[in-house]
């Protein structure tokens, strides 16, 4: 150490260590890399939705994680989330949850947004948080067949008093205290259609004997409001365990056949109000209406 005293001689010492250049008075060390602040950082991941009807919005969710399994891990504070939507992507106002994190700032360059969450939670080692929030689609920007791509990014400081900061254009500026991590990239279609399958199981379980415990599916398909869809057609395949049996008051079974000496008739099963009758049934497991 160099100590500098008013009206003393000056004290100049020699310090020799490893890896560091050594000068008379002075000891100057190699510049540590960005982001080695003593932390590993977080990890983030993404989840959109694989497709959505066009007209609808889509959500998005972002987690970020300070996982245990790193043996060198220590808490990270203030983490600060951004999001650059794709073009034809607009933030839904109040749509971010937690409810208490508010909606983020939201910088728009040549019609693209890009929001940003700062200070949003801290992370102590092995916990994780997550922010969900929902986005308008410009259908006129990305219509049907469309696909679109997004990827989060998260940064966590080593410091608990400072925040990761980010320019007027909202891209992050370096800081050595800050570890930045970058999500999976997501992918959703926007389609036509959408399909739905419900089965009325309470415990979304089925009894074995379909002549004692057979089961209706329903089936339910949503158009764009955007415009028409003509000539659709609905498949359903069923797993090898099942068999089609129509839509009631008739026994389809293969051969006829009950499955056990005094089973019930399928005849007595009730007719489903507004079954189709399909227009095709491969090998008992593809139904096409």
């Amino acid at each position: 150490m160099l100590l500098l005293r008013a009206g003393r001689p000056r004290r100049i010492c020699r310090l020799v260590t490893a890896g560091s250049l050594v000068l008379l008075g002075a000891v100057v060390l190699p510049p540590a890399p960005a982001g080695a602040a003593g932390a590993p950082g977080i990890t983030l991941a993404k989840q959109a939705p694989a497709s959505v009807l066009a007209g609808k919005s889509v959500s998005f969710t972002l987690t970020a994680a300070n996982p245990s399994s790193n043996t060198s891990a220590v808490p990270e504070y203030n983490v600060s989330l951004r999001d650059v939507l794709p073009t034809g992507l607009s933030y839904q106002a109040g749509s971010t949850t937690p409810a208490d994190i508010g909606d983020p700032t939201i910088i728009t360059n040549a019609g693209q947004q890009t929001l940003i969450w700062p200070d949003a939670f801290d992370l102590q080692v092995g916990a994780s948080s997550a922010i969900s929030f929902s986005t308008n689609v410009d259908n006129a920007v990305l219509p049907v067949a469309s696909t679109i791509l997004n990827t989060g990014n998260g940064y966590a400081s080593s410091a608990p008093r400072y925040v990761p900061k980010f320019t007027a254009t909202g891209l992050p500026i370096a800081d050595a205290r800050v570890q930045p991590a970058t999500s999976n990239q997501t992918s959703t279609s926007v389609t036509a259609l959408e399909i739905a399958k419900a089965e009325p199981s309470p415990e979304a379980k089925l009894l074995r004997g379909v002549h004692d415990h057979p089961t209706t599916y329903t089936l339910t398909t949503s158009n764009t409001s955007k415009s028409s869809t003509n000539a659709v057609t609905v498949t359903d395949y069923l797993p090898a365990s099942e068999e089609f049996l129509g839509c009631g008051l008739t026994d389809n079974t293969s051969g006829g056949a009950v499955e056990y000496p005094g089973a019930p008739r399928l005849t007595a099963t009730p007719a489903v109000t507004g079954c189709p009758t399909p227009a095709s049934v491969l090998a008992g497991k593809s139904v096409s209406f």
